[in-house]
């Protein structure tokens, strides 16, 4: 399988890029659930909270940093 790599994510940061990128040439290694997926290797720098910020990478906007403006 092919997977996406950090040069697929041009909005997040180089750290994160790298990270990403890592991750993709190790994926066969990782559980089913990542391996068997070509997002397996965002998925789990994101799971695992390997990003920049964790969860997300600060440079990058996310759906985590959604303000809910109806309240």
């Amino acid at each position: 399988m092919e997977y996406l790599t950090g040069d697929d994510y041009p909005d997040l940061c180089d750290k994160c890029r790298a990270a990403i990128s890592v991750i993709a040439g190790i994926c066969e290694e990782l559980p089913d659930e990542y391996a068997g997926d070509e997002e397996g290797p965002c998925n789990y720098a994101y799971d695992k909270g390997l990003l920049c910020g964790g969860y997300f990478c600060k440079e990058a906007w996310s759906v985590d940093m959604e303000v809910d403006n109806e309240s």
